[in-house]
Order: structure tokens, then sequence, then C-alpha cells
């Protein structure tokens, strides 16, 4: 999927990013960073340390409405992209838990 930005200067769009992965939601950190939420699936012949990269079914989606509709073959992951240079910057964030984040950041 192509994410596109806008400039006002001089009202042209340009690419920011061209991802294999479906964009779910967009946002902007305090450093102007594009942050972008993804239904991840792997890749076909994606391995982690030799082994196929798998996402079963969590065992929170178990037993509710939206685990009946949750892709199996998917996680959901977050990178972080400076859209200047967005080549160079773009990262995964990684998953901490929610009481080690400090507001105001």
């Amino acid at each position: 999927m192509r994410i596109y930005k806008w400039s006002a200067g001089t009202k042209t769009v340009s690419p920011v990013t061209d991802i294999p992965w479906k964009p779910l939601s967009l946002a902007v950190d305090k450093n102007d960073n594009l942050l972008v939420v993804t239904e991840y699936t792997p890749l076909k012949g994606s391995t982690i340390n030799g082994k196929k990269e798998v996402y079963p079914k969590p065992d929170d989606a178990k037993g509710t409405s939206y685990g009946v509709w949750y892709n199996t073959g998917s996680t959901i992951k977050v990178y972080a992209i400076d859209p200047n240079s967005p080549e160079e910057t773009f990262r995964e964030l990684q998953t901490v838990p929610a009481s080690s984040v400090q507001e105001g950041l």
C-alpha cells in the first residue's frame, strides 16, 4: 500500500512509502514521525531465526465476536517513519507494557 504526503507550499503530492501490509491507522508523534498501524501478514517465505514466521490467533481473541473475524495469519504492528527521509528511518515500534509508558514525553 502506498502512503503519500501533501506539500502545502508546492501544492504537490509525493510518496512517503510503499509497504506490502494493510495500513489500518495513521498518526503523528511529537517529532513529526508518521506512525502507521498495520495488519501485518508475513510475506511468502518469511522466516525468523530460520523458522517460518507464523502468527496464531492470540488467546485474548478466543471466545469473542472479534475472534471469529481475526486473520490468524497476521498480527498488528506499528511503524514509525520520518516522511522527509522514509527509507533511512522506517522502523518497527516494539510492544511495551502500558505501565511503562510515561505521559507527556
